[in-house]
């Protein structure tokens, strides 16, 4: 697969495979992220349709970050990591919130805390 990028006058140039990596990479954690949270939304008996574009967004990019992705490099492994890892904090924190503190609700807290606070 060949992905070029178009440069002013309409020439275009070849990525480097590093650069074709992190828009595969992108692109992957994107997906994931999205199935996840329709998978998720379906659960829990609520579509959002209209700001679900802006989550689903916000949530890829903090999975690659959770991934230990950077901004000059993104990997496969770096968003498949990330998703497992994202998703798993939203499956254990009403657990944790109750185990710990008697409230499953807490562990929701926490978890919007953890997930918002990755991204910033």
């Amino acid at each position: 697969m060949i992905i070029t990028e178009t440069l002013k006058f309409g020439l275009k140039k070849k990525l480097t495979t590093k650069q074709t990596s992190g828009i595969i990479a992108i692109t992957i954690s994107t997906i994931l992220v999205a199935c996840g949270q329709i998978i998720s939304l379906q659960g829990i008996g609520v579509m959002n349709t209209f700001a679900s574009l802006v989550q689903i967004a916000k949530f890829s990019v903090a999975a690659l970050l959770v991934g230990e992705a950077t901004v000059s490099e993104a990997t496969n492994n770096n968003a498949i990591v990330g998703v497992i890892l994202f998703h798993t904090l939203f499956i254990v924190s009403p657990f944790a919130g109750k185990e710990l503190f008697g409230d499953p609700q807490i562990g929701e807290f926490f978890r919007t805390f953890v997930a918002h606070g990755v991204i910033g």
